[in-house]
C-alpha cells in the first residue's frame, strides 16, 4: 500500500497544465502534491500554529483511483518527540518550561514516519477516511458518500484547542480525540503523506480552498462555511479573517507551479481596513510537484 517515491525537487516540476482561466481547484490524478514549507516565524503565525489552538480548513473532492493505494488529502509527517510547553517555539526544551513526564529532559525520538496529523481514504471502500492523530489510525465509515464521486465535493473542518482535537465533514463532527499535537518543524503536505525527503499515498481527485487559522474558528463560522458556496472573502467582513495565517486557493488565470499564500493579498480587498497587515510579514507559501512525466491540471470544478 505504501509505495515510497523519492523528492527530486529539481526534475518534479515539469508539470503539464492546459491553457485556461477562472481556475478554481487543482487536479491531483495520483502524481502531484503541493508542499507549504514550514516557516519557523513566531508560536502565532507560520505552520507551528498547528502546536497549539488552530483551524484548518479543505475543500475536496475525491476521484476513481485506478491505482488500488490509499491517497492522502493532507499529512504533517515528522519526527516523534516527547511533548512539552514550548513557549518560544524553538523546538528545544529551554529553562522553566515543562516537558511532559517533568524529568528536565528532553527525550527525543527519531522517527521520520511519524504521522503527526493526516487524513487517508480507502481505495477499495468508497466512503472510508483514515483520521491519524500522533500516528494512531481510526477508520471512519460515512453514510451515504462516494469519496471517488469527482463532482462530490466536501468540507473537512480540524479544529484543536490544544486538548482536543474535533474532525468536521460538511458540517458535522464525524470524530473527536484528546491529543496535543507538536508538528517539530514538518512541512505541509497537501495531496500526499510525506516530509523532505520522500512522498507516498498520492491524493486522486480534487483541492478547492486551504485554509489555516490561529484559534478554534466558532460555530457559527464553522457553519457559514460550509453553507456558502463563495470563496473566504464573500463569507468573512471583520476582523476574524486577521487570524488567517494560511490561504491558498488555486483561483489563478494562468497556470504555475508557485502556489501563493494568498492571505494577505485577499484581507486587502476587505471593505474596511481590519486587520494591521503584520500577517503580510508571514507568508507561507508552496511548491506544486509532480512525479516525473506525469501531469496535474487546473479546474473549473469547485465546492
Amino acid at each position: 500500500m505504501r509505495i515510497i517515491l523519492l523528492l527530486l525537487f529539481c526534475s518534479c516540476t515539469e508539470i503539464f497544465i492546459p491553457n485556461n482561466e477562472s481556475y478554481q481547484s487543482v487536479h491531483l490524478n495520483s502524481s502531484g502534491w503541493i508542499n507549504i514549507d514550514n516557516q519557523n516565524y513566531s508560536c502565532d503565525n507560520g505552520l507551528r500554529v498547528f502546536d497549539n489552538d488552530f483551524t484548518f480548513e479543505v475543500y475536496f473532492s475525491g476521484d476513481n483511483n485506478q491505482d488500488n493505494t490509499a491517497g492522502t488529502l493532507f499529512s504533517l509527517v515528522g519526527k516523534q518527540t516527547e511533548n512539552f510547553i514550548d513557549s518560544n517555539c524553538n523546538g528545544l526544551l529551554d529553562e522553566n518550561e515543562t516537558d511532559s513526564n517533568d524529568d528536565g529532559i528532553l527525550d527525543d525520538m527519531l522517527d521520520d514516519e511519524f504521522i503527526t496529523l493526516a487524513i487517508h481514504n480507502d481505495p477499495s471502500v468508497n466512503n472510508v477516511l483514515s483520521f491519524y492523530v500522533n500516528d494512531n489510525e481510526e477508520e471512519i465509515i460515512f453514510e451515504d458518500v462516494d469519496f471517488t464521486d469527482p463532482d462530490e465535493f466536501h468540507l473537512l473542518q480540524i479544529t484543536s484547542n490544544g486538548n482536543n482535537i474535533k474532525f468536521y465533514l460538511d458540517n458535522s463532527i464525524v470524530y473527536s480525540i484528546e491529543a496535543d499535537i507538536m508538528i517539530q518543524g514538518a512541512n505541509l503536505l497537501i495531496g500526499a503523506n510525506g516530509n523532505q525527503n520522500n512522498m507516498n499515498n498520492s491524493w486522486h481527485g480534487y483541492i478547492d480552498e486551504v485554509r489555516l487559522w490561529n484559534g478554534v474558528l466558532s460555530d457559527d463560522y464553522i457553519d457559514l462555511h460550509y453553507e456558502s458556496s463563495n470563496k473566504l472573502l464573500e463569507t468573512m467582513q471583520d476582523s476574524s479573517i486577521c487570524n488567517l495565517i494560511g490561504l491558498w486557493s488555486f483561483n489563478y488565470e494562468n497556470e504555475t507551479i508557485q502556489i501563493s499564500d494568498e492571505k494577505c493579498t485577499e484581507a486587502s480587498k476587505l471593505h474596511y481596513g481590519v486587520c494591521d497587515f503584520d500577517m503580510c510579514d508571514y507568508p507561507l507559501d508552496g511548491t506544486l510537484y509532480t512525479l516525473p512525466d506525469s501531469k496535474v491540471t487546473f479546474s473549473k470544478k469547485a465546492f
